[in-house]
């Protein structure tokens, strides 16, 4: 008897050899759509440590605002290319980054000066 999974295996995708998109299209079918969005917002969430630990290493303090704020621009600029260019996020992953850039630009604008 052979149990065959009821989603496509890995040697069924056509070029999953050839282009990293494949791979994640499969893996983004396999999980139900739950893939791309955790990798999305694991993208942002390094982004935002990663700027938050640069500022403190260079300058010594560092402001949680800016560091949000650049997570926020550069989280949009990739959850565009993976919703408008892959198709592996909705629009409703996009314009939430978006937001969280505005709100982040006016957390910037608002906040004290040191």
């Amino acid at each position: 008897m052979v149990v065959s999974a009821p989603y496509p295996d890995l040697s069924t995708v056509n070029g999953s050899t050839s282009d990293l998109s494949v791979i994640f299209v499969y893996a983004n079918t396999v999980t139900d759509g739950y893939f791309m969005p955790f990798v999305a917002w694991a993208f942002f969430i390094i982004a935002l440590f990663a700027s938050y630990f640069g500022q403190m290493r260079f300058t010594g303090r560092a402001k949680m605002d800016v560091s949000f704020l650049a997570a926020s621009f550069v989280s949009v600029g990739f959850f565009s290319i993976m919703s408008l260019g892959f198709g592996l996020l909705t629009m409703k992953h996009t314009i939430i980054v978006m937001i969280f850039a505005i709100v982040g630009l006016m957390w910037t604008l608002f906040a004290k000066s040191e």
